[in-house]
């Protein structure tokens, strides 16, 4: 990693400037048989070292499938066992930018976090 990096995420990660942090990014099985890899760098595993809060995406604790909006769904304490990893980093974030981001009649967070080797 260069001195500082820049990540865009999809959703939100409130993190602090300051903090320490540890992002990790993943390939994940897809299509009928699983057997194709997909990578997803805009949702990434971010862990706030410093409060020990976890930031990610439903898949990566779970396999999703049969989902019912606005129903919570039981997610594992953990990351799944089945993705790859294809990057790693330990950070300090120098900069944290929520914005609200929307497509007609549909709105999303997107997060950027710019962070400094540690």
């Amino acid at each position: 990693m260069s001195d500082r990096v820049t990540i865009e995420c999809v959703g939100t990660y409130p993190i602090p400037v300051g903090h320490r942090v540890e992002v990790r990014m993943f390939e994940v099985p897809t299509g009928l048989t699983g057997r194709r890899l997909e990578s997803r760098p805009h949702e990434p595993w971010v862990v706030d070292l410093d409060t020990g809060i976890v930031y990610g995406h439903g898949w990566q604790f779970t396999n999703l499938t049969m989902l019912r909006a606005c129903e919570p769904v039981k997610l594992e304490p953990g990351l799944r066992a089945d993705l790859r990893e294809i990057w790693r980093v330990t950070a300090v974030v120098d900069a944290c930018r929520i914005a609200w981001l929307s497509i007609g009649s549909t709105h999303f967070p997107q997060t950027t976090l710019v962070l400094r080797q540690a």
